[in-house]
C-alpha cells in the first residue's frame, strides 16, 4: 500500500502541468505520461566470506542467517528540480535492490539512496541512524548509544543525477559515508593476560551528521568520546591477528586522535600498564584503518595500515610505523 501511495503521490505531483495542445487545438494527454522506470542500486562487495574484523555486514555474519533478526532497509527518496518529492523503501538480505518508480519524463531527477541494518518487526523504525528528520535523508545522524565493535552499524549511500530524464534503466552503486577503525594486537600469544574490556577516548572531534543528498558529512562537532567496552570475539581472529577494536563514524578525509588501553577481567589497570596516544591518524569515507602492533606486550612500534575499505584483502599497500602513537601510563 505504501508504495502505490507512493507511485500515485509521484504522478500527481510531477504530471499536473504536463500536457499541452497537439496540432488540432485538443489537449495531447500522452506527451509527459509517467512511465515506469528501473533503478538498480549496489553494494558492491568483493571481500571474502567470512566473519572477519575487517569485512562488512553482507558477509560477515550480520545478515543472512535464519535467526539473525535484522534485514537491510533501502530507502530511495526522489527529488525533482532539487524538490523531495517522494520516497520509497524496501527490504533485503541482499546487496542488490530495485526499485520502479513511474516518473514524468524530461525532467530533472536526483534519486538518492541510503541502506542501513533495522531489526525484523520493527523495520520502519530506526535502529542505529535517524534518517526521518528530515525525512529527505539530508541530516542522518547517529541514533541512540554510539556502540564500539557492532557490525550492524554498517551502512551504505549513494546518489545519482539525471538532468532532462526521458526514461530507461539507473544504476546506483553504495559505498559506505564513513570510515572504519581497527586496532589489531599481533602478540596475544605472548600476552601475560587475556585482554576483555577496552577502553578508547577519542581526543579529537568526530562528524557527528551526513547528508545523503549531497553525499556529504558535516563539519566535526563531537569531542572526547569514550568507549568501554567488552572485546567481541570475531571467528577469523588468530593470535597474531587479534582485534581489539572496530568503529564506524562519518569522515570524509580527516586526522583524528585518540587514546586506548586494554584490561584483563576484574583488573583496573591496563595490560603492560600501558595507554597508548594515537596522534592524527588518516581516516576516510570508505576506507578502513587500522592500528596493528605488538599492543599486549608494550612495544612501542604500532603500525598503521589503510586499504580502501570495498577490496578483497587489506594491507595491500603495506603498513608504516605512526611516529605519533606512544605509549604512556
Amino acid at each position: 500500500m505504501r508504495k502505490l501511495f507512493a507511485i500515485l503521490t509521484l504522478s500527481v505531483a510531477l504530471a499536473g502541468c504536463d500536457k499541452e495542445p497537439n496540432d488540432n487545438g485538443a489537449l495531447d494527454v500522452s506527451l509527459n505520461e509517467p512511465t515506469r522506470t528501473s533503478i538498480r542500486v549496489s553494494v558492491d562487495e568483493t571481500r571474502a566470506a567470512g566473519v572477519d574484523s575487517a569485512e562488512g555486514v553482507f558477509v560477515n555474519g550480520v545478515l543472512g542467517s535464519d535467526n539473525d533478526n535484522v534485514t537491510m532497509r533501502y530507502i530511495m527518496q526522489i527529488y525533482m528540480d532539487d524538490v523531495a518529492v517522494t520516497k520509497y523503501v524496501t527490504y533485503s538480505d541482499e546487496p542488490n535492490v530495485e526499485f520502479t518508480p513511474e516518473l514524468i519524463p524530461n525532467r530533472d531527477y536526483r534519486f538518492v539512496v541510503w541502506a542501513d541494518v533495522v531489526t525484523e518487526g520493527k523495520k520502519d523504525i530506526d535502529n542505529h541512524y535517524n534518517t526521518k528528520n528530515p525525512e529527505s535523508l539530508e541530516n542522518i545522524t547517529l541514533k541512540g548509544e554510539w556502540n564500539a565493535m557492532d557490525e550492524s552499524r554498517d551502512a551504505f549511500t549513494g546518489f545519482t543525477i539525471k538532468e532532462n530524464f526521458t526514461g530507461g534503466n539507473v544504476n546506483i552503486s553504495l559505498t559506505r559515508p564513513f570510515a572504519k577503525l581497527r586496532i589489531v594486537a599481533t602478540d596475544k600469544a605472548e600476552a601475560l593476560a587475556t585482554p576483555v574490556k577496552g577502553l578508547i577516548t577519542y581526543t579529537s572531534s568526530h562528524r557527528a551528521a551526513f547528508n545523503a543528498k549531497t553525499g556529504k558529512a558535516a563539519a566535526a562537532t563531537v569531542a572526547d568520546k569514550v568507549h568501554e567496552y567488552t572485546i567481541m570475539s570475531y571467528t577469523a581472529d588468530t593470535e597474531e591477528s587479534y582485534t581489539l577494536f572496530t568503529d564506524y563514524f562519518f569522515a570524509v578525509d580527516d586526522k583524528i586522535s585518540l587514546t586506548f588501553a586494554f584490561y584483563e577481567e576484574g583488573v583496573s589497570y591496563p595490560i603492560m600498564n600501558k595507554r597508548y596516544i594515537a596522534e592524527n591518524v588518516s581516516v576516510m569515507s570508505n576506507r578502513i584503518t587500522t592500528i596493528r602492533g605488538n599492543i599486549l606486550t608494550g612495544d612501542e612500534k604500532i603500525n598503521f595500515g589503510e586499504s580502501n575499505i570495498s577490496v578483497t584483502e587489506w594491507g595491500n599497500g603495506g603498513e608504516v610505523l605512526i611516529p605519533g602513537i606512544v605509549p604512556g601510563i
